[in-house]
């Protein structure tokens, strides 16, 4: 094999070392060309004289045929107040030396290549420099260096594999010694590509902002976190495979020791990075990560950077048969403390909306916030939205999770024949969480979606309609539109009980008057025979929770009101409550009448429990003409003044801190 190299180049400018390299290309295709730039570092400062600039590094690969092409440029570091190999010191409390540091030098990084065969890969990486050490009050630790990294790649022949990746990091700030400590660098990466007649094909783009500088001494703080930013990342794929990827992570806030504050995260933001089309499969992925706050040892911690995640994939001109995506958005945890005031997470936003025209395509879609909650941090909101759609004979499928203080997490999916929905409430630290799923088929279409949230409203419906109440509906006069639909709240309060029982004695009787009763969850649950049916159908909601209790207490479901049509026939209605998947209860029902008998102003007693308890409630209607029924419902902890149903059996709990809410739809064939 051939290679040709570029050793590592470094000029010897006292604050800049810059080189440009440009060169002829071999046409042969199994070349290899590597090109290392190193920028200068600064000088050190004498006593009263701050350190002086690192220097930058550029390093530019022009259009080649190698198969392996890599341009790599780092920038030179920032001097210090003082010589660096005696270091800058205290003493009697006091700075050995004075001055600030030098700023790190910025990098700048520019791959391209065109290969017609085998397995290829280009790679432009950029690490900006750090910035130097100061000392002293009102000198400021260096800023740490930019960087900026592109990398490109096209192809015209037959190949297994091509990988293009741009790869940016900016330099962290200088500490400082009683003063601030330096900004982290900022960094920015682009990459795109063009794979014709390859199998297989990724586009990578990492960007890393950098961490801020410490402080130490005084009043200041440390450095706030570099910014790090997603540029054009675009791919194209005629035949094969292509998987676009992008992650942009914002820099930590430097800490603070001594009487400094921690410095900020950074926010980070993608919005349309990871974008691309394919003849065949196409794959997306974004994370976008705040910056972490600083540290603080006994005064104020730096706070968590926001994150947002926002992906919404039109069609592009290929028509792919599979399509998936997934966006995470990931706050920033806020800095913590010994014995000063902790920082606040930051807030994650993630949306995605994708889709394929190609008839009989797939398409899925995930969107992930999460916001670092902690007894010290108080976590931010989590908001999360997802949604897939496909054309004809189709599969779409759409989940959406969100952990944090507050927010909320959809989902939605589509396909020709049909459409469903999911909403919810975001996780907080101490709340149970819900997870909602949803599925409706006809034919061969089918959709799913789920949500994680401690509020759900999961709807499946197998022909369109539009968005469904979240309170129990009026079915007297027929069906809502939506054939099966089941929505529960978990961020309740003992206090909203009593708003809640309002005319329901019976359910207010059995608790004992005045004693302590925990919320536990409450909802609806429904189901609708179809328009669009025919012949016997079975519809089904489901809601489950998992809790803890920290002492033995009884445990009631609640039933408050009913509605539901028959269409003068019988109905085959068939409710249950399970323990860790053991039925403990269970009713059927033949007629309207009865049942109604028995979900209006009606309490079950579940039994004693404590530890991690773990309900599912479970409703269905089978039938083959228009009818439908729904009830809401309550569960709640406290003393119980009604026997219990038969106690369970002991169980095994392998997951806490989890309700589910699921709905499925589907037909129920009749043999001869």
């Amino acid at each position: 094999m051939h290679r040709k190299k570029f050793g590592s180049v470094r000029r010897s400018l006292p604050a800049i070392g810059l080189f440009v390299a440009s060169f002829g290309i071999s046409p042969l295709p199994t070349y290899a060309v590597t090109m290392d730039v190193l920028g200068v570092d600064g000088s050190d400062g004498v006593n009263g004289s701050g350190g002086t600039n690192g220097g930058s590094a550029t390093a530019t690969l022009p259009l080649n045929n190698d198969n392996t092409s890599s341009a790599k440029a780092t920038g030179g570091q920032g001097g210090w107040a003082g010589d660096k190999y005696l270091g800058v010191g205290v003493i009697n409390g006091q700075p050995s030396v004075l001055g600030s540091g030098g700023d790190g030098g910025s990098a700048t990084a520019d791959g391209s290549s065109n290969v017609l065969s085998g397995s290829a890969s280009v790679l432009g990486q950029a690490t900006g420099g750090a910035g130097g050490v100061a000392a002293g009050v009102g000198y400021d630790g260096g800023e740490g260096g930019d960087a900026s990294a592109k990398a490109r790649g096209m192809s015209g022949g037959n190949g297994s594999y091509y990988g293009v990746t741009a790869r940016a990091v900016g330099g962290s700030g200088g500490s400082s010694y009683f003063g601030d400590g330096g900004n982290g660098g900022s960094a920015v990466g682009a990459s795109s590509g063009h794979f014709v007649g390859f199998g297989n094909a990724s586009l990578i783009n990492e960007v890393v902002g950098g961490a801020g500088g410490t402080a130490s001494y005084g009043s200041g703080r440390g450095g706030d976190g570099g910014v790090a930013s997603i540029g054009s990342t675009y791919g194209q794929q005629g035949s094969g495979h292509l998987s676009v990827r992008t992650d942009a992570i914002g820099g930590n806030g430097g800490s603070g020791y001594s009487g400094a504050s921690g410095g900020n995260g950074a926010d980070t933001s993608i919005v349309d990075g990871a974008r691309g089309s394919s003849n065949n499969s196409l794959s997306l992925s974004q994370f976008a990560k705040g910056g972490d706050g600083g540290y603080s040892e006994n005064a104020f911690a730096g706070n968590g950077g926001n994150a947002l995640s926002r992906l919404v994939q039109t069609f592009w001109p290929y028509s792919e048969r599979s399509v998936s995506g997934v966006v995470t958005a990931s706050g920033g945890r806020g800095g913590t403390t010994s014995t000063g005031a902790a920082g606040n997470s930051g807030n994650a936003t993630a949306y995605i909306s994708i889709g394929t025209d190609h008839f009989g395509s797939t398409a899925r879609a995930t969107a992930r916030a999460i916001s670092p909650s902690t007894p010290w941090v108080l976590g931010g909101k989590a908001n999360a939205d997802a949604s897939a759609s496909s054309r004809g004979v189709g599969f779409a499928e759409a989940s959406a999770y969100a952990a944090g203080n507050g927010g909320h997490a959809n989902a939605s999916s589509m396909t020709n024949h049909s459409f469903e929905v999911g909403s919810g409430t975001a996780r907080r630290y101490i709340h149970p969480v819900i997870k909602a799923g949803a599925s409706a088929q006809v034919g061969e279409n089918t959709a799913n979606a789920s949500d994680v949230a401690q509020q759900v409203n999961s709807v499946a419906m197998t022909g369109f309609s539009g968005g469904a109440s979240k309170v129990l509906p009026n079915l007297s006069g027929g069906s809502n539109g939506i054939e099966a639909f089941s929505y529960a709240d978990g961020l309740l309060s003992s206090g909203q009980f009593d708003s809640l029982v309002n005319g329901h004695n019976a359910i207010k009787a059995s608790f004992v008057a005045g004693a302590e009763r925990r919320m536990i969850g409450t909802g609806v649950i429904g189901a609708n025979y179809s328009e669009f049916a025919a012949g016997q159908r079975t519809y089904t909601g489901s809601a489950q929770y998992s809790y803890t209790l920290d002492q033995a207490t009884d445990v009631l479901l609640g039933l408050m009101d009913f509605s539901g049509y028959d269409a003068l026939n019988p109905m085959a209605l068939d409710f249950s409550i399970a323990n860790a998947g053991q039925t403990m209860f269970s009713r059927s029902f033949i007629t309207l009448s009865d049942a109604r008998g028995f979900f209006v102003n009606n309490a079950i007693n579940l039994g004693s429990f404590v530890g991690q308890v773990d309900l599912a409630i479970n409703f269905s209607l089978t039938a083959d003409v228009s009818q439908g029924a729904a009830f809401s419902y309550l569960l709640a902890a406290g003393s119980a003044t009604i026997a219990p149903v038969p106690e369970p059996s002991q169980f095994a709990m392998l997951l806490a801190g989890l309700a589910v809410v699921s709905l499925t739809v589907h037909r129920r064939v009749r043999r001869p």
